[in-house]
C-alpha cells in the first residue's frame, strides 16, 4: 500500500518538465556547408589558373638511330603464278575408224612410240589392194608405151638402112619421126600415171599403218575419256584416191554405231617438262631478265623451297581491271615428287646482288625537289640533313652509293612526344573534376 507521502513524492516527480533536445532544420544544414564548398571551388580555380600560366612541358625530342652497316644487298621481285607442263601432247589418231585395243590406262607412264590402241577400219586395208592394182596396170601402161617407142625407133632405123637404089621416102621419114615423138610422149604420160598410182599405193600403206596409234612422247596419261568401240575422227586423210574414200567411209559407218568421240580423249604429258609460269606486274618487268635465278616456294607444301631461273619472258602482258603482267616461265633446277600441275607457287626472282653496299634502313631515306637525304644527330643532339646518292633497294635496306659512311649512325623514326601527350594529364585532372560532381550531387540528396 502507498504511503500519502509517497504518492505525492511520485506526483511531483510526474509534473517535473525535462529539457527537450531541439534539431537544426536541413536548410540551414546546407547553408552551412556553401561556404565550404565555395573554398574547394576557389582552391581549384586557383589551381588551374597556376598550371595554365606554367603552360605544358614539352618534352626533350628523342630520336631512334640506326648505323649504316656494309653487306651484300639482294633486289628481288615477287610475283606468283602456277604450274604448268611445258611439253604436253593431244593424241589424236591420223586416221578414222572405231578404237580397238586400248592398251594404256589413267595415270599410266608411257615412253615414246609405245602403242596406246589401234584403229580398226577395214576399208583402209581395201584402199591398199585398190592402189596396188592401179599401180600394176599403170607399170604395164608404161612398160607398154616403152615397146611403142621401141617399135617405132625400129621403124625409123630400117628406114635409114635400106639400100641406096632404094632409098625411103621423106614423106616415109617424116611419119616414122613423128611416131617416134608420139612414142616418147606416151612413156612420159604412162610414167607419170605410174607416179600417181605409186603416191596413192603408199598413202594407202601410211594409213593402214596409221591404224596403230603410238605415243608421240613419254610422260603419263593425264587424260583419257575414250574406249573401245568409241569412234575416231582421223587428223589427215590421203591426198587422192580411194583411200581418203575408205576413210571417210569407215568414219560415216563406225560413227553410227558408237555413242562418243576419241578426238582429243587422251593427252600425254611429260612432268619433267614442269615450270612455274608466274605473273609480274608492268612496273618490274624491266628488271625480269632470262637467265636469272629465283627462289619457289608453294602454298600446299609447308616448307618446300626450290630454285629455278628464268627461261622466258612474254613479249605481250595481260590486262585485268587496268593491271598489267607479264608471264614469266621459271625452269626448277631439280623437281620435287610433291609438286603436281597447276599448283600455285610463288617466285622470288634475284634481279641485281650488291656485294659490299652501304646499307641503311628504308626508313632513314628520304627525298624532296633537291634529291635524297638521310638525318644524323649533331653535337647538340639535334638532326641535321646529309645528302646522299640511293642506289638499290629492297624491302627492308637501301644501298647508299655516296654520303654515308659504314658505322655512321642515321635518324630512322622520331620518338619525340607531343604536347598532346601533355594535356592528357590535364584530362585526368578533369577526371578529378567529375569527381568533384558526383560529390556535389551525393550532397544534393
Amino acid at each position: 500500500m502507498i504511503e500519502p507521502d509517497e504518492m505525492a513524492a511520485q506526483l511531483d516527480g510526474a509534473t517535473t518538465v525535462r529539457p527537450v533536445k531541439t534539431r537544426t532544420p536541413r536548410r540551414k544544414r546546407r547553408n552551412m556547408l556553401l561556404p565550404v564548398l565555395a573554398l574547394v571551388l576557389v582552391i581549384a580555380a586557383v589551381a588551374f589558373a597556376v598550371w595554365a600560366a606554367r603552360g605544358p612541358k614539352t618534352a626533350a625530342a628523342k630520336y631512334s638511330t640506326a648505323q649504316a652497316t656494309k653487306d651484300t644487298l639482294v633486289v628481288s621481285v615477287s610475283a606468283s603464278g602456277n604450274i604448268v607442263v611445258k611439253n604436253e601432247k593431244a593424241v589424236q589418231p591420223e586416221v578414222s575408224g572405231t578404237v580397238k585395243s586400248l592398251k594404256v590406262k589413267l595415270g599410266q607412264r608411257v615412253k615414246k612410240g609405245q602403242i596406246l590402241y589401234t584403229i580398226s577400219n577395214p576399208d583402209l586395208t581395201t584402199a591398199i589392194i585398190n592402189a596396188r592394182g592401179q599401180r600394176r596396170q599403170a607399170d604395164q601402161g608404161v612398160q607398154r608405151a616403152k615397146i611403142s617407142l621401141l617399135q617405132a625407133q625400129q621403124a625409123r632405123d630400117a628406114l635409114d638402112s635400106r639400100p641406096a637404089n632404094n632409098p625411103a621416102s621423106d614423106t616415109d621419114i617424116s611419119i616414122a619421126d613423128k611416131q617416134i615423138a608420139a612414142a616418147e610422149t606416151g612413156v612420159a604420160a604412162a610414167e607419170d600415171s605410174y607416179s600417181a598410182a605409186d603416191v596413192s599405193y603408199q598413202a594407202a600403206k601410211d594409213d593402214a599403218a596409221n591404224r596403230t596409234v603410238r605415243a608421240p612422247i613419254s610422260g603419263y596419261i593425264t587424260t583419257l575419256s575414250l574406249e573401245e568401240g568409241d569412234s575416231a575422227s582421223g587428223s589427215s586423210s590421203a591426198s587422192n584416191g580411194s583411200s581418203s574414200n575408205a576413210a571417210a567411209a569407215a568414219s560415216s559407218s563406225s560413227s553410227s554405231s558408237s555413242s562418243s568421240s576419241s578426238s582429243g580423249s587422251l593427252v600425254i604429258s611429260d612432268f619433267s617438262s614442269m615450270l612455274a609460269r608466274v605473273q609480274v606486274n608492268e612496273a618490274d618487268l624491266p628488271n625480269v631478265k632470262i637467265g636469272q635465278k629465283a627462289s619457289l616456294t608453294f602454298d600446299a607444301i609447308d616448307g618446300l623451297q626450290l630454285t629455278g631461273k628464268v627461261v622466258q619472258v612474254a613479249l605481250t602482258g595481260t590486262n585485268s581491271q587496268g593491271v598489267v603482267t607479264y608471264d614469266v616461265d621459271i625452269k626448277p633446277t631439280s623437281l620435287d615428287k610433291r609438286v603436281k600441275p597447276n599448283m600455285s607457287v610463288n617466285a622470288a626472282i634475284t634481279t641485281a646482288v650488291k656485294p659490299n653496299a652501304v646499307l641503311v634502313p628504308n626508313a632513314a631515306v628520304k627525298s624532296d625537289t633537291t634529291g635524297s637525304y638521310v638525318q644524323v644527330l649533331g653535337s647538340d643532339g639535334t638532326p641535321q640533313r646529309v645528302d646522299v646518292t640511293a642506289g638499290a633497294s629492297n624491302d627492308t635496306y637501301t644501298e647508299i652509293v655516296e654520303g654515308v659512311a659504314e658505322g655512321q649512325s642515321v635518324v630512322t623514326v622520331n620518338l619525340s612526344q607531343s604536347s598532346s601527350s601533355s594535356r592528357s594529364g590535364f584530362g585526368a585532372m578533369g577526371g578529378g573534376g567529375g569527381g568533384a560532381r558526383m560529390m556535389f550531387g551525393g550532397g544534393g540528396k
